[in-house]
């Protein structure tokens, strides 16, 4: 049930990121994951939002069109949507060496897309990995 995923997402994210301490938040989002980040970013505080550096996206099933957001009416908040304009990298499944530049802004994704390096939707995760890594470290302060 993708509700019932959703709402324990946005549930682990009130209780586990909002109050966290850190000053950095990372977050990777796969496939369906990407779609309850969404939702989740929708219910984000401002300070929560302010401390986003970066998120990656892997052939995630996310959108940002009318009614993105699941579990309530409406549309993702402008802040929620300049942190993934400004901090979100999407490696979509592609055959094209990795980080190959799919699209430089894709605003159904709100965010660059870049190739993963492998057709294979299971395997974004892994073949990207490195490229996240070095995405997180570049937006770290």
């Amino acid at each position: 049930d993708g509700m019932l995923h959703v709402r324990h997402s946005v549930q682990a994210w009130r209780a586990f990121v909002e109050g966290c301490a850190s000053t950095e938040i990372f977050v990777v989002a796969h496939s369906f994951g990407g779609a309850s980040l969404v939702d989740c970013l929708a219910i984000a505080s401002e300070s929560t939002l302010g401390r986003i550096r970066g998120v990656a996206f892997t052939d995630s099933v996310h959108w940002l069109g009318q009614g993105c957001v699941q579990l309530t009416d409406g549309d993702l908040p402008e802040a929620a949507r300049n942190v993934l304009k400004d901090c979100a990298l999407h490696w979509q499944a592609s055959e094209a060496p990795l980080d190959s530049e799919i699209d430089a802004f894709n605003e159904s994704c709100g965010c660059r897309c870049v190739s993963a390096g492998v057709a294979e939707h299971a395997s974004t995760n892994s073949f990207a990995c490195s490229s996240i890594f070095q995405h997180f470290a570049q937006r770290s302060r």
